[in-house]
C-alpha cells in the first residue's frame, strides 16, 4: 500500500528521568498521579532491529528518509546504546537524517560530546525545555535544569559537523510570559530554531494536573474508558499521506505513535478495536519480518479504505477534522 516510505519514526525506550504528568507513563485522578500499570520498564529497541532497518533493501541506496527517534514513553537519550544506535545509522545511512528528541536532563556530559561525534549536518538534536530555570521543572518534573545546560554545552562545544539544534517550548500558564526571553536565550546560546507549541490541554487542566501529587507507586486501577468519538467530517491522516510508519521498543511496525500508544500503554474499547484490528498473526512484527512483507500486508490496504469509509475510533480522535479552522489534538506524548 505505501509506495515509499520517507519518514519513520521509533520509540527507542521506555526509560526516562522525568515525570512529567500528562505523559503515557503514568495515570492520574483527582488524588495524584501514578505509574500506569501497563508499563514495563527497561524496554530498548535492539541494534539488530536498527541494523535491520537501515539494511532492508526495501530502501534505495541512495533514498533519503527521515529517522525521527521520539519519546512516547521514553527519553531516547536514555536508550543504553544510544551512541551506538546513531553509529549504525549514520555509517550505512549517511545521507538519511536523524531528529532525535531530548529533556536533556540525562546521560552525561561525555555522552553528548560523543554523540556530535557521530550525527552530521543532515541532523537535528531538540532539547525540549518548557520554560527557564525556574519555570522548566513545573511540568518536566524531576529535570535538573543546570545539567540540561551542560549538557547542551557539551553537545555545542563539539558540534563540528554543523548538526542544527532547536529549542522546543511547550507553552503553558506559567511559562507563557518567558517566551521572549527563552527566544533571546536560544538566540544567544546558538541554536538554530526555537519552535513553540501550545499544550493540548485547556489552561485549566494543566494547572489541575501539575498540582496533584506525585506518587511513585503503581494506580490502583487501570482507568475509566469513557468511549468518546469525536465528531468529524473528514480525515487528515498522519500516516499514508506522509509517508510516514512508526516503530516501537519491540520493533512492531504501526502507521503512527498513537496506534503503539493505545495498544502498549492504554485500556478499554480503542485499544480492544486496535488490537483486534491488527490480529495474532505478527504481521507487523519487523523482526519477523522484511518491511516489504509489512508494507504489503492487505491490512494496509484495509486501513487506508477505512478512513475513507469508516475510521477506527483511534483515527477519529487523532486526525479527524471537524472544519477548516479546527484539528483534533494529538494526546499521546508531550
Amino acid at each position: 500500500m505505501y509506495t515509499h516510505v520517507t519518514d519513520i519514526e521509533i520509540d527507542t525506550t521506555t526509560n526516562c528521568n522525568a515525570f512529567c504528568p500528562a505523559c503515557v507513563r503514568y495515570i492520574s485522578d483527582t488524588t495524584g498521579v501514578y505509574k500506569n500499570k501497563n508499563l514495563k520498564y527497561n524496554q530498548n529497541i535492539s541494534l539488530d532491529s536498527i541494523s535491520k532497518l537501515v539494511e532492508d533493501p526495501y530502501f534505495p541506496k541512495y533514498q533519503k528518509v527521515k529517522i525521527e527517534l521520539i519519546g512516547t514513553a521514553g527519553d531516547p537519550m536514555a536508550h543504553p546504546q544510544i551512541i551506538e544506535l546513531v553509529k549504525i545509522i549514520k555509517q550505512v545511512r549517511p545521507n538519511w537524517k536523524i531528529i532525535l528528541h531530548t529533556n536533556g536532563g540525562l546521560r552525561s556530559e561525555k555522552v553528548y560530546e560523543e554523540l556530535a561525534q557521530y550525527m552530521n549536518h543532515n541532523d537535528k538534536l531538540c532539547f525540549s525545555m518548557d520554560g527557564l530555570a525556574d519555570t522548566n521543572h513545573i511540568y518536566r518534573r524531576n529535570v535538573d535544569w543546570n545539567k540540561v545546560q551542560k549538557n547542551i554545552h557539551a553537545f555545542k562545544n563539539n558540534n563540528l559537523n554543523d548538526v542544527r539544534t532547536a529549542w522546543n517550548y511547550i507553552i503553558f500558564p506559567w511559562n507563557k510570559h518567558q517566551i521572549k526571553q527563552a527566544e533571546e536565550m536560544s538566540k544567544e546560546m546558538g541554536f538554530t530554531e526555537f519552535t513553540l507549541r501550545n499544550s493540548r490541554n485547556s489552561p485549566e487542566e494543566d494547572i489541575e494536573l501539575i498540582n496533584l501529587q506525585d506518587y511513585t507507586r503503581e494506580n490502583q486501577y487501570l482507568g475509566v474508558e469513557d468511549g468518546v468519538v469525536f465528531e468529524y467530517d473528514y480525515i487528515v491522516d498522519e500516516c499514508f499521506s506522509k509517508n510516514k510508519i512508526f516503530l516501537d521498543q519491540h520493533a512492531i511496525v504501526y502507521p503512527c505513535c498513537n496506534w503503539a500508544s493505545i495498544i502498549n500503554f492504554e485500556f478499554g474499547n480503542t485499544r480492544d478495536q486496535l488490537s483486534s484490528f491488527i490480529g495474532n498473526d505478527k504481521w507487523n512484527d519487523f523482526s519477523q519480518k522484511s518491511l516489504t512483507e509489512i508494507l504489503t500486508h492487505s491490512k494496509w490496504a484495509d486501513l487506508k479504505s477505512s478512513l475513507d469509509s469508516n475510521p477506527i475510533n483511534a483515527c477519529v480522535n487523532y486526525c479527524g477534522v471537524k472544519d477548516c479552522s479546527f484539528r483534533r489534538p494529538n494526546k499521546s506524548f508531550q
